[in-house]
């Protein structure tokens, strides 16, 4: 896949995550936001009951490649600036 994100959601944890690829993190905000609104619809009107999910973002990154890569670790904060 060339996209550079993934949205990953577990519907109910321990279940396997759904994945979706995308372009950007905007992409990744609008499908995630779906998701949860998606999510919260269902449970306010009884459609499944009290449950655990979860959901995030992965990002690919090169790190062999990268000009950036030093001997200490990033932060997320770090990357998106």
């Amino acid at each position: 896949m060339d996209k550079n994100f993934r949205v990953w959601y577990i519907p109910q944890i321990p279940w396997e995550a759904y994945k979706v690829y995308v372009d950007t993190i905007t992409e990744w905000i609008l499908v995630a936001k779906t998701i949860i609104w998606l999510s919260i619809f269902e449970f306010e009107n009884k459609i499944k009951p009290d449950y655990s999910d979860a959901i995030w973002l992965e990002e690919k990154v090169d790190w062999e490649r990268s000009e950036r890569m030093n001997d200490e670790w990033e932060t997320i904060d770090d990357i998106l600036e």
